[in-house]
């Protein structure tokens, strides 16, 4: 499954005609798109997480 940190110009732009087609082409396939992973909250807690780390703050 391939995921984008952010929702640049690939993902807003590039994507949707493409799976579009994918679509149109295999009727039966479920393709669903996701917002970037990088929107997650998770995700940007951990981000900041091993942005704190690796500056050393706490040590």
């Amino acid at each position: 499954m391939p995921l984008f940190l952010g929702a640049g110009g690939h993902l807003r732009d590039d994507l949707p005609p493409l799976v579009d087609s994918v679509r149109a082409a295999h009727a039966g396939l479920d393709v669903r798109l996701h917002p970037a992973i990088g929107e997650n909250t998770a995700v940007i807690d951990a981000i900041a997480a091993a942005a704190v780390a690796l500056a050393g703050f706490g040590e």
